[in-house]
């Protein structure tokens, strides 16, 4: 529950009740065509993700009021709605009439076409980023009324609420609902948090580890062709002679900036569209107490070769010291020694990996979907999963 604030423009009265989550999805449309030895072409047919809103509402006798007048006015054109996650200050006064304001930390969500929410408390007035340069911000139109400094700024989204819209009174003046609102395609600039990758032969690696509250789940399959009569032998083959590894990983933002980082690999790479790294996280290969050389290494036993001996997808691996230190390698051959199997590396390793040295596949991976849920337990906390799946990898010419 909420004060009803005077406002100046359509500001939605609707405000999420934190004793459950808000859910923000992100949605891209990926085209994958995928030929017959697994290789894949992807397109991306959106190039922003579209957006959609959805928590419980508590609306107290004014709120209703005001809801249900906005709805009776008109119900398909969008609300201006707050993001309760992203907010700044003003630094200066804003006088009415007011072309622009100066902020005090200028947010990567602060940029042109975005729309705005200026709080003070007492009152409200959305509006609209023309240029931004620094922590000045040029407005579409001047501002009708006056906020003091360390008055909030919030990012908000245009949004429509569904068509048909069920709220439960639970008293003569209090009503609740679960809410969904879809963002207006093209009314917010979509920008993210802005990071400086880490790179491996062209492509991002991905180096958070997942929260290990839910424990990941990993799912091994492979595409296999059978001929059945429907009676007798059948007959089975697989093109590929390839599995394929698809995980879902659950990841805890917690706090603003390590949230927002999350959301922005996943924009980053346009759902499904583009390819990345990141290890397994797990000890795939246990490394001999003997190292062979500056580039290569033991792995007990005779599996390793059967398994991994020209793979295209577990090809390169990721090696992490217990000082935190770590470095991604591609194999180049893997060879029979007696009762072992000896890995060789297109680089030498900056440090000697020995049986401490965590070994783990780095495969390249892409999102197994287009969209991305994210549950913010707070307006800093957020939790979502990953759905991802390896891919074919060769190296570069």
């Amino acid at each position: 529950m909420v004060k009803v604030l005077d406002r100046v423009g359509r500001i939605a009265v609707t405000q999420p009740d934190w004793r459950k989550a808000v859910t923000v999805g992100y949605e891209f449309k990926t085209a994958i065509i995928t030929s017959y030895d697994g290789s894949e072409m992807r397109d991306a047919l959106r190039s922003t993700a579209r957006v959609q809103l959805g928590f419980r509402t508590i609306l107290t006798a004014a709120g209703i009021r005001r809801h249900h007048a906005d709805l009776a006015e008109v119900q398909h054109v969008p609300f201006v709605l707050p993001s309760p996650w992203r907010r700044t200050y003003l630094a200066v006064d804003v006088l009415p009439s007011t072309g622009a304001i100066s902020i005090t930390t200028p947010p990567f969500w602060c940029a042109p076409n975005s729309h705005l929410v200026l709080d003070d408390g007492s009152k409200q007035e959305a509006v609209e980023i023309d240029t931004v340069v620094g922590s000045a911000v040029t407005l579409k139109n001047p501002t009708v009324g006056a906020f003091a400094a360390g008055s909030t700024v919030r990012h908000a989204y245009l949004a429509r609420g569904e068509g048909k819209i069920d709220f439960r009174a639970e008293t003569a003046t209090l009503w609740t609902a679960n809410l969904d609102y879809d963002v207006a395609p093209g009314s917010d600039a979509q920008t993210y948090r802005a990071a400086v990758p880490t790179m491996f032969e062209g492509a991002e690696v991905f180096l958070t580890r997942p929260n290990w509250r839910e424990r990941p789940r990993i799912s091994l399959s492979e595409v296999r062709e059978l001929l059945d009569s429907g009676r007798g032998v059948v007959d089975t083959e697989s093109h590929t002679a390839r599995m394929m590894q698809q995980e879902r990983l659950e990841y805890l933002g917690s706090d603003i900036d390590a949230s927002e980082a999350l959301i922005a690999f996943f924009l980053r790479h346009k759902g499904s569209r583009t390819a990345f790294w990141m290890p397994t996280w797990q000890q795939d290969l246990e490394v001999a107490n003997t190292p062979v050389s500056a580039s290569e290494f033991d792995v007990p036993g005779i599996d390793a070769f059967y398994g991994y001996n020209g793979s295209d997808v577990f090809n390169v691996v990721a090696a992490r010291w217990p000082d935190g230190s770590y470095q991604l390698n591609r194999v180049t051959g893997v060879a029979l020694n007696g009762s072992d199997t000896t890995f060789t590396f297109r680089d030498d390793w900056v440090n000697g990996v020995t049986p401490d040295t965590r070994v783990s596949w780095c495969p390249l991976w892409r999102f197994s979907t287009d969209k991305l849920e994210v549950n913010w337990r707070t307006n800093t906390l957020a939790e979502m999963s990953f759905a991802v799946q390896t891919l074919k990898n060769e190296e570069p010419v």
